[in-house]
């Protein structure tokens, strides 16, 4: 399978979060699908 439009990062400094707070972080923004009427 071939990706028609990936994105890769390279991370310059060492990532700090660990699993837990990355988690509490993203948290308020967790998906949510849309209603029908959307």
């Amino acid at each position: 399978m071939w990706f028609k439009n990936i994105r890769a990062y390279r991370l310059t400094i060492p990532f700090a979060l660990s699993p837990e707070q990355l988690a509490e972080q993203l948290g308020p923004r967790e998906f949510q699908p849309c209603a029908k009427s959307q």
